[in-house]
């Protein structure tokens, strides 16, 4: 009895709120923004960034988001959206960062954190990795002496090569210890190799110009592939800065590590950073069309963008795609794209500047554009279907260049020629990789990677934890009475046990009981906030290692600690009954991963587990019209939003000449409107010298 009020007081400790953020980062969740996401095994990740809570009237400050959060593409949370999770590992350690990166690793199903800004005083380079089977945050062997934290840079990950890329982006006193003086563009590409566990810093063009704020995508072209990058802001490097044309298109060869410039032409947008964008094509790769969405515009008057754009190429011809007819709409930027499946892409956040109402509250802030309009309601903006998987060239795109919905394209040069005729060959030619096998053992299924535990309910998991403990100690004295059976049993027969020396030993992975899913939070508060492992007890990734199976069962690993080979479950918060969810889907298995040979034998726990899961997975059924609710709504008819600064003064001028003075509050209004970036610094006409207190100067919270 002693040892269960025990474990009913740490569970009761566990799930306690923190005085600092009682808030829920799910059933409270009004905006966020300046965050980063990535997909790992059907679960799109969140991280970082800040948020505001709802009603934002009495919420008025922007919050660091400490948690990890992520959203189950094939859970629906009763609205058409992936329903959102906040139970995930997150010690106060791992950086809460704002403008970074999260490189994707779905083969060894990892994902790793790099870059972004501080609202408090920075720290010195840090490079994590997530293990999204285990859990769990770890530092990597990585060699960071030669780099500098940056933010608001533009990253991609390009998962056949298992490498992770980041081009330019601020240093600052938000990302540098002790740095004095504005902050500055940097010119370099950092390339992360997954598979070495090693970085390289390479040159950018050769204008030596620094750049951020831009987006970076990768294409399946050329030898090895391409990245192509286009937008943002340039720091000319003489104490001014200009906004990128949106027409000049920089591509960098991976198999060269040339950079190449090519005109792009058509209906080019309006200048802009912080945008997003993502990238699709068809199956026959005539055509690679990167849709861009919303952005910060930089000309006097602009605010921010609520339209999309589309650069498809090789013809590099921009098309306007939304919306078609003007309107104030809800312009917004800081925001994160992720195409799904090429078909779809999520938006997700964006701080909002024309208003102050909540972003799309009951479905987190997430918005969908469906890429080929072949949805039941072949429109635009759509609710999320997580079994539309076969992209269609949009209408829009076959008249600019040609061909029809499955691809065959004919228009395959740019209007006025190529700018350099490497390029006409790069694009002519589609890398052929081979296929990636994990370098550690992969179970065959996870709690976190299925995203499936409880999707069916909202209710609290007290019960299901103080389950758990009950039976585990029940488990625990049933294991020490059949001990103590056998041993009297063997005193009985006259049979002496055998001695330390007479045992035979074989090496085995120590295995963990077979067991409920890991206790989640009691009503929606997350408790995985572990401290850091100290000393020797770190896991460190060494990516060299190499893992075999055993014909026994267990499985032999060099290189890499093993850890405990179980996925976490997640909670979901949805404020809809089991009886409502329930009508809103049929069936659906959970989606099988290909590995090696030597990963298919696993525990037989795994096998129970999957089987227990695929009852929790749904699917979503685009004839049910019962789900076409306001989920944007469709976003109102717009094309940019235009306002007039406050008649108020502007704040003191921020000091740069002293080291570390970032923001000194980790809480910023938020009701503010964009400002130039530079104090003291003149923008060639774009925007005009005004002090600035970090990105944004404040604005007065109006009464409502």
């Amino acid at each position: 009895m002693a040892l269960l009020q025990f474990a009913l007081l740490a569970l009761s400790y566990l799930t306690k709120p923190s005085a600092a953020q009682a808030e829920d980062p799910v059933a409270d969740f009004c905006r966020r923004f300046g965050h980063q996401t990535t997909v790992v095994d059907r679960q799109l990740y969140i991280d970082g960034g800040l948020v505001n809570w709802n009603p934002l009237s009495s919420n008025p400050n922007n919050d660091t988001n400490t948690w990890l959060l992520n959203q189950a593409l094939d859970v629906n949370n009763g609205q058409g959206f992936p329903q959102l999770y906040s139970n995930l590992s997150k010690n106060s350690t791992i950086p809460d960062v704002s403008g970074g990166v999260l490189w994707s690793d779905n083969t060894n199903k990892l994902f790793y954190q790099w870059g972004g800004q501080f609202q408090t005083n920075p720290e010195k380079p840090t490079f994590y990795v997530f293990d999204t089977i285990y859990n769990t945050w770890n530092t990597t062997t990585a060699d960071l002496s030669e780099l500098s934290r940056v933010a608001y840079g533009a990253g991609t990950t390009v998962e056949p090569r298992a490498e992770g890329y980041y081009f330019g982006g601020w240093l600052s006193n938000q990302t540098v210890p002790g740095w004095s003086g504005p902050p500055v563009a940097t010119n370099n590409i950092i390339k992360y190799n997954m598979t070495s566990g090693q970085f390289q810093n390479n040159s950018g063009p050769s204008d030596n110009l620094g750049r951020a704020e831009g987006a970076l995508v990768y294409l399946p072209a050329s030898d090895k592939g391409l990245l192509i990058y286009f937008g943002g802001v340039i720091d000319q490097g003489n104490g001014s800065t200009t906004a990128a044309n949106m027409s000049d298109i920089l591509i960098y060869d991976l198999n060269s590590e040339v950079w190449y410039n090519q005109t792009a032409t058509g209906t080019v947008p309006d200048e802009r950073g912080k945008f997003c964008a993502g990238v699709t094509w068809p199956d026959d790769q005539s055509s690679y069309n990167i849709y861009l969405y919303g952005g910060q515009g930089h000309q006097n008057g602009d605010v921010a963008f609520d339209d999309v754009y589309i650069l498809t190429l090789p013809s590099f011809q921009w098309i306007k795609w939304y919306p078609t007819t003007p309107g104030p709409g809800r312009p917004h930027y800081d925001l994160t794209c992720n195409v799904i499946d090429g078909t779809q892409m999520l938006i997700i956040g964006g701080t909002f500047p024309l208003d102050n109402q909540c972003d799309a509250p009951n479905v987190y802030g997430t918005h969908n554009l469906n890429l080929g309009k072949n949805g039941p309601q072949n429109a635009q903006w759509d609710l999320f279907y997580p079994n539309i998987t076969q992209y269609d060239v949009p209408s829009e795109i076959i008249s600019v260049v040609g061909g029809s919905a499955s691809g065959g394209a004919t228009k395959k040069d740019p209007a006025n020629g190529w700018d350099d005729r490497d390029l006409s060959v790069y694009f002519s030619r589609t890398p052929s990789f081979a296929a990636r096998t994990a370098t550690r053992p992969i179970p065959s299924s996870t709690g976190v990677g299925s995203g499936s535990s409880n999707s069916s309910s909202g209710s609290s998991n007290t019960g299901a934890i103080v389950g758990g403990v009950v039976g585990g100690i029940a488990g625990l004295a049933l294991v020490i009475g059949f001990v103590w059976f056998c041993l009297r049993r063997r005193r009985r027969e006259g049979v002496a046990p055998k001695k330390s020396g007479d045992v035979q030993r074989r090496k085995t992975v120590r295995a963990e009981l077979p067991a409920t899913s890991a206790p989640v939070e009691a009503g929606g508060t997350p408790i995985y906030r572990d401290e850091p492992r100290s000393g020797g007890d770190s896991l460190k990734y060494d990516h060299s290692g190499s893992h075999s199976p055993d014909l026994n069962g267990t499985m032999s690993t060099t290189g890499t600690t093993a850890s405990m080979l179980h996925g976490y479950a997640n909670s979901p918060h949805s404020p809809y009954d089991q009886s409502t969810q329930a009508g809103l889907y049929q069936d659906q298995s959970p989606q099988q991963h290909q590995y090696s040979q030597g990963y298919q034998q696993l525990p037989q726990q795994y096998q129970q587990q999957q089987q227990q899961q695929q009852s929790q997975y749904q699917q979503y059924d685009p004839s049910q019209d019962m789900m076409r609710q306001q989920h944007y709504p469709p976003p109102p008819q717009a094309n940019q939003g235009y306002v007039s600064p406050p008649q108020e003064s502007s704040p003191s001028p921020v000091s740069y000449e002293a080291p570390q003075s970032p923001p000194t509050a980790q809480s910023t209004p938020a009701h503010f409107y964009p400002k130039p970036l530079y104090p003291n610094r003149q923008v060639e006409g774009k925007r005009s010298p005004q002090p600035t207190h970090g990105r944004f100067i404040e604005e007065e919270d109006e009464e409502t």
